[in-house]
């Protein structure tokens, strides 16, 4: 009786647990800001109105400027406490560049996506385009990721181009929490550390968040990436990826996001469990003849 009941139990666990996306991580979105110029808060979501994304504090949905999340599908909150919840409860399936299943919450800044570079035309100042300084940052509360699992922020051509992506993100490297910065080519399907340089480990503790940033110069193509460790507010430490990335290359405009991704079960674990439900199932049935 005990078996047939355990049996049942793990059944609805395997069935459960094959529907439903991963909900591993726990990733806690303190704020999200894009500065431009000399304008520090072109943008700024502290996460402290209770109305999670599409919906942001400065601009409504569907509306420039609002937020669009995705894949098609997810959902992120709920938003409380001066923190945005994204734990894989509405995450969508989504894929790296090298066509890698991942369970994903993106959170994109819908910024102007003109490429018109005549100053005469009023879309020339408007979102993030490649005559503008502007920076992207993040920050969150510090979470160590499973292995397969990152979170941070992202700058390119999102949601219209395939080609001009950079993510900077906290990922799991080797068994411990270090950072990533990648160039994302969803067109060539290619993903590599931005310089061919190593993940930068982390320290074991000692901090309580992290803030993730992008920096642009106008002008260029460059974007470089740095990271601040914080404990109680303080700054405890951080550090700058050793080369910048590459953006604008088809493009003038950019686009800002922060995301979390878990990667996808794979159908071996289905069916090691399956097997191992099966002999359990059948010394439930020695048993019970015995």
């Amino acid at each position: 009786m005990k078996t047939r009941k355990l049996l049942a139990c793990l059944c609805g666990a395997a069935s459960f647990a094959a529907a439903a996306p991963s909900m591993a991580y726990t990733v806690k979105v303190d704020e999200f800001r894009v500065s431009k110029g000399t304008n520090p808060g072109m943008f700024l979501d502290a996460f402290d109105d209770g109305n999670p994304p599409p919906n942001n504090p400065m601009y409504t949905p569907a509306t420039p400027f609002a937020y669009i999340v995705g894949p098609a599908g997810a959902t992120v909150g709920p938003e409380s406490g001066g923190r945005l919840l994204l734990d894989g409860t509405g995450a969508q399936l989504g894929y790296t560049p090298t066509g890698l299943p991942r369970l994903v919450q993106t959170v994109l800044l819908n910024t102007n996506t003109s490429n018109s570079d005549n100053p005469a035309d009023p879309s020339y100042n408007y979102g993030l385009k490649k005559w503008h300084d502007f920076t992207v940052s993040g920050q969150f509360d510090f979470y160590s990721p499973a292995p397969g699992e990152s979170y941070g922020i992202r700058v390119g051509d999102s949601g219209i181009g395939l080609d001009d992506r950079l993510m900077l993100a906290v990922i799991n490297s080797g068994g411990a929490s270090a950072i990533g910065f990648f160039d994302q080519d969803y067109a060539a399907h290619t993903q590599s550390f931005v310089g061919g340089l190593a993940p930068v480990a982390l320290p074991s503790g000692g901090f309580d968040q992290i803030r993730l940033m992008l920096a642009h110069a106008a002008n260029s193509s460059d974007v470089a990436a740095s990271w601040v460790l914080l404990s109680g507010g303080s700054v405890v430490g951080g550090g700058a990826w050793g080369a910048t990335g590459a953006i604008f290359s088809n493009e003038n405009f950019a686009r800002a996001e922060f995301l979390a991704a878990a990667p996808v079960p794979e159908p071996g674990t289905w069916a090691m469990l399956l097997a191992g439900l099966t002999a359990l199932g059948a010394m439930g049935r020695r048993r019970s003849r015995g």
